[in-house]
């Protein structure tokens, strides 16, 4: 009767539970066979998310079951082994009373009873969180969180179970967990970690190996994608701020102190079989966060564990140093300063094969972050060990050298050459002792630089070889001089390239600081004087046409011939000639007009030229009778077309022409000489022009300051140049005190009155090129010039 008037219903999951509650409580005993099928089902129905099924499903386990703990406890594993086949089953109603019946029963039983099927658990959960249906993850969700709470809890205490516990969950977590694509999987699955290492302790000992490396690829995975897309769009200066702060960020996360807790219990077995993963991390991760991580424990190794990290401290060292040419100039600083911990544990060898790879690419590479990269290293060695750091530093003190004469700016440094200044100050009692300490080893790699095909590497080497120079001087021996000289004279062979005026001002200076030895030394190849040999050259390059080299070629050739008093004015006026004449600068100010940086490099180059003359004014009567009228007269056709710094450099030229002219070295008798009229004639209206154009900045009617002669009209003066008209009054001052012959210099440079008027100079017979009369006036407000 109960089946044919309630057939809807029976055929209904609730009418079936109402049957079969009634079949039940008749059945009794006959039903046991039966139950470990049935009560696993009913178990799971309990939780079914439809309240009509799960009501009346309740209503049979309470009149089947008596106990509920103990029937649960008794049927534990069939119960676990269905709901773990049913997570994923093809209805959404299944899976998810299977959820959240396991969370029930991981709530009613500990984890140590699944002991062995609990990675399963952890591996089929991780796919149910990333379900299609949201109720089913939601559940998923409840039964993770009960799960790692359970686990956590079996783990809390030391033991066999314990230690199983973390075998089985451990590796699960770490593969599939961890660097799960779902953020929600990835997020239970490193709280669980950090949880269990902090509950395991000691215990995690024997997992250390993948824990650690998988910890460190987890600080990248939790960093937003955010940060790194934004960084890579930076430019380069925000970009390294940005990834310092990212890199700070990772530090402070709960993960990185797992990190340094697990650290703690690395030993011998533990290092050797976290070394590979570590390396791996170093070499091949992308993630910032990571290889900072890397770094970091690298650092906490040498410190916690040094013993235990020697027989892998090469490997360790190689794939730093790998990091080192890393694109990201964080990673390098990080690098860098992971090697300077390192070096303590590093072998001999290692650390002199590492300092000669630095300076192999210092030397070959040309991109500056290597360079960088390289002081950044050395300065991590010497802050960090500095004992080690004093018995390597015959090898990494002539690189430091060589280093801080890289070129740089006050607002940019791009080779590090404050780096290397501070590392070679910190290292040596002062440079000129340690240049002499170091000695060999520097010249060995300036000629290896000097091989180099970088020209900035090439330009570098001057300045250094110029230091050298000026710091040892006459205190280097024959054989130093010679090597020196012969090296930059065989490096100045070629076209002109950027930079190259480094070695030409190199070359001079060594000439000029070694003067005493030079002067006397004769040539490796021929029977000539190897100063002659440097003349040569210099005067070779002088005869370049590129314009900014020029300038610096010309100097350095002069300076030459001015210390060693060689007699080559013919070559300089030659060279210097089509730069001096005036049809030659009113045709340059034309063509200048479209390229203001151009013309202020010429401008520059003319100013070269007459400093130029100047110095390599000879002693020699004969080139001096051949050549004196004709440069007092071109300077006198320059004085006014040109600007205010060259009218200065003409005056100083003068006075190196007059100061060794033997004109007046043979005073009284010369003042007959027909040369002198003109000379002095031409000399007289250069400082008519620099004295007459020179007003006061004062207001008038302080009188003009003039040197006149009276064939000679005055010019309205132009704008005020005080620097020209002192160094015009210097000159005068000058040639009076070594020559009280020329009594009218003599009155001009003295007094502060004006002479008379009318007063007779000096005149030949022929009646040409007589001084008519002369006179100056000197305000009293120009005392300090007169003075000066």
């Amino acid at each position: 009767m109960n089946l044919a008037n309630h057939n809807a219903v029976w055929n209904s999951r609730k009418g079936a539970a109402f049957g079969f509650s009634t079949l039940a409580s008749q059945a009794g005993s006959q039903l046991e066979p039966y139950l470990p099928q049935i009560i696993p089902k009913l178990f799971r129905y309990q939780h079914d998310p439809t309240p009509k099924i799960q009501q009346p499903m309740s209503s049979i386990w309470n009149a089947l079951v008596t106990d509920t703990a103990k029937t649960v406890e008794k049927y534990y594993h069939p119960i676990l082994n269905d709901l773990i086949n049913n997570l994923t089953h093809n209805l959404w109603r299944v899976r998810e009373s299977c959820c959240n019946a396991l969370s029930d029963l991981l709530r009613r039983q500990p984890a140590s009873s699944a002991v062995d099927r609990i990675s399963e658990i952890w591996a089929i959960l991780f796919r149910v969180r990333d379900d299609i249906k949201e109720s089913v993850r939601l559940a998923s969700d409840k039964t993770l969180q009960a799960l790692s709470k359970s686990c956590i809890k079996v783990c809390e205490s030391s033991g066999e179970e314990s230690e199983k516990m973390l075998k089985e969950v451990l590796p699960t977590l770490l593969t599939s967990g961890i660097t799960s694509t779902v953020n929600e999987v990835r997020s239970i699955s490193l709280q669980t970690v950090s949880k269990l290492c902090r509950s395991g302790g000691a215990m995690v000992k024997p997992h250390l190996g993948t824990l650690i490396p998988a910890l460190l690829e987890a600080l990248s995975g939790l960093e937003s994608q955010a940060l790194s897309y934004t960084s890579v769009r930076l430019n380069e200066d925000d970009r390294e701020k940005l990834d310092i702060a990212r890199v700070a960020a990772a530090r402070s996360t709960p993960m990185m102190d797992t990190l340094n807790y697990v650290l703690q219990y690395v030993d011998v077995d533990a290092m050797e079989k976290l070394i590979g993963g570590l390396i791996d991390v170093l070499r091949s991760s992308i993630g910032l966060a990571s290889r900072a991580g890397a770094a970091h424990v690298v650092e906490t190794l040498t410190h916690t564990c040094p013993a235990c990290l020697e027989k892998y401290t090469g490997k360790l060292l190689a794939a730093l140093v790998n990091g080192l040419s890393d694109r990201n100039p964080v990673v390098r600083k990080l690098y860098a300063n992971a090697i300077g911990n390192l070096v303590k544990t590093a072998k001999t060898s290692s650390i002199e094969k590492l300092l000669t790879k630095l300076q192999s690419w210092y030397l070959e590479k040309e991109e500056d972050s290597i360079r960088i990269s390289a002081a950044l290293t050395i300065r991590s060695m010497h802050s960090q060990h500095s004992d080690i750091m004093k018995q390597h530093a015959s090898q990494a003190m002539p690189l430091a050298f060589l280093g801080m004469h890289a070129e740089k700016t006050a607002d940019n440094d791009p080779s590090g050459a404050a780096i290397w200044e501070e590392i070679w100050s910190d290292n040596t009692p002062g440079t000129e002792s340690a240049v002499k300490l170091y000695l060999t080893e520097i010249i060995n790699i300036c000629e290896q630089a000097l091989q180099s095909n970088n020209w900035s590497m090439k330009a570098q080497t001057g300045r250094a070889l110029s230091t050298v120079s000026q710091k040892l001087g006459s205190s280097m021996n024959d054989a130093l001089v010679v090597s020196l000289v012969t090296l930059l004279i065989n490096s100045l062979q070629g076209r002109t390239w950027e930079g190259k005026e480094s070695l030409v001002t190199a070359l001079s200076n060594v000439s000029v600081a070694t003067k005493c030895v030079l002067a006397t030394l004769k040539h490796p190849d021929r029977d000539e004087l190897l100063i002659e040999e440097v003349v040569k050259v210099l005067t070779r390059e002088a005869s370049k046409e590129k314009m900014a080299y020029k300038i610096h070629a010309i100097k350095a050739l002069t300076t030459v011939l001015d210390t060693f008093q060689i007699d080559r004015f013919e070559q300089v006026f030659d060279i210097c000639l089509p730069y001096l004449r005036h049809d030659k600068q009113d045709k340059d100010l034309e063509e200048d007009d479209s390229s203001k940086a151009e013309a202020s490099l010429r401008w520059d180059l003319i100013d070269e030229m007459v400093h130029s003359l100047g110095r390599a004014w000879p002693n020699s009567k004969e080139t001096q009778e051949k050549y004196s009228e004709r440069v007092v007269e071109m300077l006198n056709s320059s004085v006014s077309r040109v600007p205010r710094k060259t009218q200065l450099s003409i005056v100083g030229a003068l006075k190196h022409f007059w100061a060794r002219h033997f004109l007046l070295q043979e005073l009284p008798s010369s003042l007959g000489m027909p040369i002198f009229d003109p000379l002095l004639h031409h000399s007289c209206r250069i400082f008519n022009y620099c004295l007459d154009t020179s007003l006061p900045l004062y207001t008038p009617p302080w009188p003009r300051l003039s040197v006149r002669l009276s064939r000679v009209p005055l010019r309205p003066p132009p704008p005020p140049r005080p620097a020209a008209a002192s160094a015009a009054l210097a000159l005068l001052v000058s040639l009076r005190k070594q020559h009280e012959h020329l009594s009218q210099f003599s009155a001009a440079a003295q007094s502060g009155l004006p002479p008379a008027e009318g007063r007779e100079g000096p005149s030949d017979e022929a009646g040409q090129g007589r001084w008519e009369s002369w006179s100056i006036n000197i305000p009293d407000g120009l005392g300090a010039w007169r003075e000066r």
